[in-house]
């Protein structure tokens, strides 16, 4: 018998290892560990409140910076002058007047406060803070015409600069007294202010200043005009003040030069008795280098003309700055 020959062994290769495999169990174990160290670190951590904390500097620019809220100028007490005032007008002057201070928000003195007077001229303040709030709303356009040849705007400025009574009225007529009497009493809370009368009380006229002075309904630019209205008025041509106008011989008057005086007169002159059945005269009356700003209204019947009524006035206007210029 022929012996088979022997079987041929194959030599046994090991198998090359998957390094994909090696390198996930790799990260896994990697990972497992950093966990647990980390873990057991954090356990074990107590803060050292000793240590000073690393602070990294970075450049600012100021102008992110908030602006320092301004702290009002201390608070004067202007009711001894108003009384003093008072007590050298003749006996049978009738007056009411108030003294708002913007700054602080605070009534600083006050005569009559509640009493009603009739507004005559004042009243186109009225008529014209509303008119330059159509204006920037939109409602009306500044272009379009009225009162004959003049603009919307011609209209809204002369009817304060010149007390223009023409172009204000013609104002009036399109917003409608009774449109405007129910801003005045309803969005603005001015319940003793009437268009339809043309009333008000002191007290209500100088919240309506300090309505004007926060201008919430107008733009920054359409307030300035409304301003250079009341700083800038030319003496004007009327039978009212046989034969020119003054609308700055008041209260402006009594304040220096240091003082900036917004103001809006309303008159109304008798010739054969000689006085003023009515003289008014309302201001924002600010005073920079003292930042110092305020409202002051006076609403006077039956003062006597010439140099009396225009000494009352700018009397009151120069105590009141004596007063401010002491503080």
């Amino acid at each position: 018998m022929v012996p088979e020959p022997p079987k041929r062994i194959s030599p046994i290769i090991p198998k090359q290892p998957n390094l994909l495999v090696i390198l996930i169990v790799g990260v896994v174990a990697a990972t497992l560990t950093f966990m647990i160290l980390f873990y057991f670190s954090k356990e074990n951590y107590t803060p050292d409140d000793s240590a000073e904390p690393t602070v990294v500097e970075t450049e600012k620019d100021l102008s992110d910076a908030p602006e320092a809220e301004k702290s009002p100028p201390s608070l004067i007490n202007f009711q001894e002058i108003l009384d003093s005032w008072a007590a050298s007008l003749p006996k049978s002057v009738n007056y009411g007047v108030l003294v708002y201070d913007l700054d602080n928000e605070k009534t600083v003195g006050e005569l009559n406060a509640d009493q009603i007077f009739n507004l005559a001229s004042l009243y186109k303040l009225f008529v014209v803070y509303e008119g330059y709030r159509r204006v920037d709303s939109n409602e009306w356009d500044g272009s379009g015409k009225i009162a004959g040849n003049y603009t919307i705007s011609e209209c809204l400025d002369l009817s304060i600069r010149e007390s223009n009574s023409t172009c204000a009225e013609s104002l009036l007529a399109r917003i409608g007294e009774s449109s405007l009497e129910a801003i005045l009493n309803n969005n603005y809370n001015l319940k003793n202010a009437s268009v339809e009368n043309l009333t008000s009380s002191p007290r209500d006229f100088a919240k309506f200043l300090k309505l004007v002075y926060a201008h919430e309904s107008l733009s920054d630019a359409t307030f300035a005009k409304l301003l250079d209205s009341m700083l800038n008025q030319p003496a004007t041509k009327s039978d009212l003040c046989d034969g020119s106008c003054d609308w700055r011989m008041g209260l402006p008057s009594g304040f220096s030069a240091s003082a900036k005086v917004y103001n809006k007169v309303g008159w109304s002159y008798d010739p054969e008795e000689k006085i003023w059945k009515i003289y008014n005269d309302a201001a924002l009356v600010s005073f920079p280098d003292k930042n110092r700003n305020y409202a002051v209204v006076v609403l006077t019947e039956n003062l006597p003309a010439g140099s009396a009524s225009v000494t009352a006035l700018t009397s009151l206007a120069s105590a009141l700055e004596a007063l401010i210029s002491e503080n």
